[in-house]
């Protein structure tokens, strides 16, 4: 996690979607995706995912009598009164499935950007631009004696690749990704995956995905944290207590949740934090037995991993040998809420 605040690159309000009038696909949709970040949407087959992403990228415009309502800004630019090249410019796009243009070689494949808009560039700048994009996806070692094969010449891990340096190089704000790794094998999947959380350093990402561990493995946390907060204690055990909530709320939480800590107050002796979840919460007759050991409170939290029940167990032991204390608490919102304090180094 980044222990800065981000600013937000795309903004989206009341956005609705419908292919049929008077049926939204996407309903009432309100959002800040925050720039430098990965941020994953999820949800159940059919409820819109995918035509959101599309909506961003103004592909909605390429299927007859869909309709849209709301905002949706990138970089402070109302995207649905922009031209739609410039915005998938702004917005490169990459597919569930692998899909290289079939008949151009992975050179153009690379540049069809530019060709396809018309955008002139010399051969030494074309060179340059596919150089580095393939560089960006760790493909250029593997391909830069075969730029002019096809790029269904490559392997799928290799192809999707190949799509990605193609949405890189027109240098976007921000790259939309649909399942990129749905038709994938696990060795390409990992590869890929460790790809984006490289790629965010250049580019915010928004990927559109069913599963929740690769959720939970790429994409970021709302992290409100300074970063000169001074606690003194035990390296591990403070690292346990961050590791352990989190853990928590990914295993337990239930789907499309949002996890959040900031330190929301500091006195003379002690930094107050507070760690959050969106989910789903707890009965509040288990609140007072969340701590103990060896308890899962199955009952009110959708539970979908093994464990061992330590988890906040531990949370609460590091807590107190911090001479700190922690409580729980159900959120007014929905989900589940840390308050807990750390002692601070004087």
């Amino acid at each position: 996690m980044e222990n800065t605040i981000k600013e937000n690159i795309l903004t989206l309000k009341d956005v609705c979607i419908s292919y049929t009038p008077g049926q939204n696909a996407v309903n009432m949709v309100t959002a800040d995706i925050q720039k430098g970040l990965i941020t994953s949407i999820m949800g159940p087959s059919g409820c819109g995912k995918s035509t959101l992403l599309r909506a961003i990228n103004r592909m909605h415009e390429l299927y007859p009598g869909i309709t849209i309502t709301g905002d949706i800004k990138l970089n402070n630019k109302d995207i649905l009164k922009m031209n739609a090249i410039e915005v998938r410019r702004m917005a490169g796009m990459v597919f569930q499935r692998p899909n290289p243009f079939p008949t151009l070689s992975i050179y153009d494949n690379v540049i069809a950007g530019y060709t396809l808009n018309g955008i002139k560039k010399t051969k030494d700048e074309k060179d340059e631009i596919v150089e580095n994009s393939l560089k960006n996806v760790a493909l250029w070692d593997e391909v830069k004696d075969v730029l002019q094969k096809k790029g269904t010449f490559l392997s799928g891990g290799q192809q999707q690749r190949l799509c990605i340096a193609r949405a890189l190089a027109l240098k976007p704000d921000i790259l939309l990704m649909d399942e990129p790794t749905s038709a994938l094998d696990p060795i390409a999947t990992n590869r890929i995956e460790e790809l984006l959380v490289e790629l965010k350093k250049e580019v915010t990402i928004v990927i559109v995905t069913h599963n929740m561990s690769q959720a939970a493995r790429i994409v970021d946390i709302q992290n409100n944290l300074e970063n000169n907060l001074d606690i003194v204690g035990n390296k591990s055990l403070i690292f346990a207590i961050f590791r352990n909530l989190l853990e928590n709320a990914i295993n337990y939480a239930g789907e499309e949740i949002t996890i959040g800590i900031k330190c929301y107050n500091e006195d003379a002796d002690y930094y107050y934090f507070l760690f959050y979840d969106t989910g789903c919460g707890v009965k509040p007759e288990y609140l007072e037995k969340i701590f103990d050991r060896f308890v899962r409170i199955d009952q009110g939290r959708s539970r979908r991993n093994g464990g061992t029940g330590l988890g906040l167990s531990i949370v609460k032991h590091a807590v107190m040998f911090h001479n700190g204390a922690i409580e729980a608490r159900n959120r007014k919102t929905g989900g589940l809420e840390f308050y807990f304090t750390l002692k601070k180094r004087k």
